[in-house]
């Protein structure tokens, strides 16, 4: 996704992870690799309560056309990862 292309897509998937019970944690910004493959150009990370809010945010349609949309202009992938009790 270019600079060009982000904001295309920035303002429906960003209403869609509010409405839907996401809370985002990075989004962009500069992104180093320590150790392995480099990274994505653009990361973003979002947190949610469980995975089964996960699910069902991705099962919704407002969701899959958020997603539809973004693919559009980049190439996404969306993992789920359970996270430790705080």
């Amino acid at each position: 996704m270019t600079r060009m292309d982000f904001p295309k897509s920035s303002p429906l998937i960003s209403k869609v992870q509010q409405d839907v019970g996401g809370k985002f944690l990075a989004r962009g910004g500069k992104t180093l690799s320590y150790q392995g493959a480099p990274p994505a150009p653009r990361i973003v990370l979002i947190q949610y309560d469980n995975m089964e809010k996960l699910q069902a945010a991705l099962d919704s349609a407002a969701m899959k056309a958020a997603i539809a949309v973004g693919n559009k202009y980049a190439t996404q992938r969306i993992y789920g990862v359970e996270g430790l009790a705080p």
